[in-house]
């Protein structure tokens, strides 16, 4: 790879702002809980907290060595409405084996487990019980970063003087009546079993076509790129030679579109075969070495799109294949397929190179799913205007929106760089990459891209822009409403909407709500469990 500078300047859009947002809130969660409670006495409940854990992966215990995984833990935000009796007790049948991946025994739950925190009503008004869950979760290959679920049990003012009997909240929090049935325990007399056996969320294969959506609106705004864009018509020249045979030229734009799927296929299959192996599957997700190089990278890669330098390939690569266009031809397709791919890796590179970022981490096909679904949408603007070139008349002028996919992508790729970071702050136990100081660094990024929406702030390829048009207002709107939704999570509101995206908030270091005592959370020690 080569990095050198260009001196001409590029012409200004974004599209790919939700394409990348939804690229790397593409996170496996093999984990799903529901949440429930169940009257034991006069005045005293237990919550249940039941994890349903897809196969092959497990959920560890609340009581690890020192050096292992993250434990779960249970945390609840500080009321006068209640009091915990005891820890909150694990109630499944645990498993210890030997982990690979720690090199020591530990305890975990595979399938099923139950958690159970004993309370006591201390008032009779209407309340809720709030908090979170912080858990870690391996299967045989790899671990996942750890993770934070929120839950929460509403109690009625009646409900302290109600008659036995479980309630069953799933993790959306949609609630339905068990009569007299206790999970657990066996049916009364004439009564049938009833088993809450929540279903995963996003299964194994949910996953992969959702990232092979997002794969594929990923090639589609790649087209959107000052480097690919303009190459559209001078591709289609190539196709309209000796346009008077129609089924010969139909033949060659599909042999260059299967081409394009081809050559982007393939990388994906070599990375599949790279990082097929268990430790190093779960080195790149957990690691500090691979998400420090991933984080690297991300910087690379969004210093190029905001006009820094330019990443290209070898200029012999391009020249070589391309001499081979020139013999036309079936074959002549297939180069000019392959020099297509050459020359647009200056904007493609750093969108391809994020893809396989986050699908190595995953299963064997997620590499090669992606890039399948990346090069089929890439292909078919190119193939359906070499089929049908008149349509070219339709085809919008290039000029200075363009860059601006380039420099919008700059900053989405320098935000979401950020969670490698996290990632090794997180399983490092490091504490430097506090949640307040992640959502600082979004807060600032996006507070950028919004005056860049406005044209207060250029970049070196920019076009001038003599006015700001309705869409780029829309845009800086959307930007700074962004920046003012993440400004309470500073001060320690949930953020649900993108918990996925940020640290946890055990991570947290200012809590202004824990200290008020309004919606947020003083926490127990996780190692002890002990008081609210």
């Amino acid at each position: 790879m080569i990095i050198k500078y260009r001196l001409h300047k590029y012409p200004a859009i974004l599209f790919f702002l939700m394409v990348s947002t939804s690229v790397f809130a593409q996170i496996l969660d093999p984990v799903t809980w529901s949440f429930s409670k169940e009257k034991t006495g006069d005045q005293e409940y237990e919550l249940i907290f039941k994890a349903g854990i897809e196969n092959r992966w497990h959920l560890y215990s609340q009581k690890l060595p020192e050096g292992g995984p993250i434990p779960t833990s249970f945390r609840f935000e500080e009321s006068g409405f209640f009091e915990r009796l005891g820890e909150v007790e694990e109630r499944s049948e645990p498993l210890v084996k030997f982990d690979q991946s720690f090199n020591m025994d530990l305890t975990m739950f595979s399938h099923e487990a139950i958690f159970r925190q004993k309370i006591k009503i201390l008032s009779e008004e209407e309340f809720t019980i709030g908090g979170s869950i912080e858990y870690m979760c391996c299967d045989d290959e790899r671990c996942l970063p750890p993770t934070e679920e929120e839950f929460q049990f509403s109690f009625s003012a009646s409900e302290a003087g109600a008659t036995g009997g479980t309630e069953t909240q799933d993790a959306g929090g949609i609630q339905e009546s068990e009569s007299q049935l206790n999970l657990g325990d066996a049916p009364a007399e004439g009564q049938e079993s009833l088993t809450v056996s929540p279903e995963p969320v996003e299964s194994e294969n949910a996953s992969l076509l959702v990232f092979f959506l997002i794969a594929f609106i990923a090639g589609l705004a790649g087209i959107l790129t000052p480097c690919v864009f303009p190459m559209i018509p001078m591709t289609v020249s190539f196709f309209m030679q000796g346009s008077e045979n129609r089924g010969k030229s139909i033949l060659k734009g599909l042999i260059f579109g299967i081409s394009i799927i081809a050559i982007y296929t393939a990388i994906g299959v070599i990375v599949s075969i790279s990082s097929a192996g268990a430790e190093l599957t779960n080195s790149l997700s957990t690691h500090w070495i691979p998400n420090l190089i991933f984080f690297v990278l991300f910087m690379i890669f969004a210093a190029s799109f905001l006009g820094m330098f330019e990443l290209s390939l070898p200029s012999k690569w391009v020249n070589t294949s391309d001499k081979q266009v020139d013999k036309g031809g079936y074959l002549g397709a297939f180069f000019m397929a392959l020099t297509l791919v050459l020359v647009s890796f200056s904007c493609t590179g750093p969108i391809v190179g994020a893809l396989l970022v986050e699908a190595t981490g995953g299963l064997a096909l997620k590499p090669i799913l992606g890039m399948f679904g990346f090069s089929l949408a890439f292909a078919l603007p190119f193939t359906l205007f070499a089929i049908f070139p008149s349509w070219l008349k339709g085809l919008p002028k290039s000029g200075g929106w363009l860059n601006s996919v380039k420099v919008v992508l700059g900053f989405i790729v320098l935000a979401f760089g950020m969670k490698f970071l996290s990632t090794i702050d997180q399983t490092y136990h490091l504490e430097l990459m506090s949640r307040e100081v992640y959502l600082s660094i979004w807060m600032v990024l996006f507070t950028m891209l919004g005056f860049y929406f406005l044209g207060k702030l250029k970049f070196a390829h920019d076009s001038e822009l003599p006015h700001v048009s309705v869409p780029r207002l829309a845009l800086s709107i959307a930007s700074f409403t962004f920046v003012l939704y993440m400004l309470p999570g500073l001060f320690g509101a949930n953020l649900s909407s993108i918990s996925a995206l940020i640290p946890p908030k055990s991570s947290q270091q200012f809590d202004l709500t824990a200290a008020t005592g309004s919606g947020g959370a003083v926490y127990a020690d996780p190692a002890t469990n002990t008081g609210a």
